[in-house]
């Protein structure tokens, strides 16, 4: 595409994506979207344990590239009930896609770690940018 989208509209349609995967979103830097929601909790008497996925995409409206990082926080405090998990992971080049499922005592629930690096690809993509993943970065 030669005339790439401006960084304000790219912005608000990340941003658009990511509200509607079901992240909140956290106040940032212009050009910057980042967002984070808890997945996966489970609570009971003993303690807890919860799975909170984290993005963050940066635009550079110098080389027109928007930088994507995630990243899945696990946190357990007491003693974690006792959980069933299945997961599938998939894997191509640095790309890493994971669906896991955790059914507990005291909740569970279902994170895909992947779907919404894919989706945010495919808008940089059609915006005429350039998408970059940072794979081994925090966001």
């Amino acid at each position: 595409m030669s005339n790439p989208s401006p960084p304000e509209q790219l912005s608000e349609r990340l941003a658009a994506a990511a509200t509607s995967a079901g992240l909140e979103l956290v106040a940032a830097a212009p050009g910057r979207v980042e967002g984070e929601v808890e997945s996966i909790r489970a609570k009971w008497l003993l303690g807890k344990r919860t799975v909170r996925y984290r993005m963050a995409c940066t635009l550079d409206e110098n080389t027109r590239t928007a930088t994507f990082r995630e990243s899945l926080v696990e946190r357990t405090s007491g003693i974690a009930p006792p959980t069933f998990s299945f997961q599938k992971t998939s894997q191509k080049r640095t790309r890493v896609q994971v669906e896991r499922r955790d059914v507990s005592v005291g909740g569970g629930g279902v994170v895909s770690f992947g779907a919404l690096r894919q989706r945010f690809e495919q808008i940089v993509r059609e915006a005429g940018w350039r998408f970059e993943l940072q794979a081994r970065r925090l966001p």
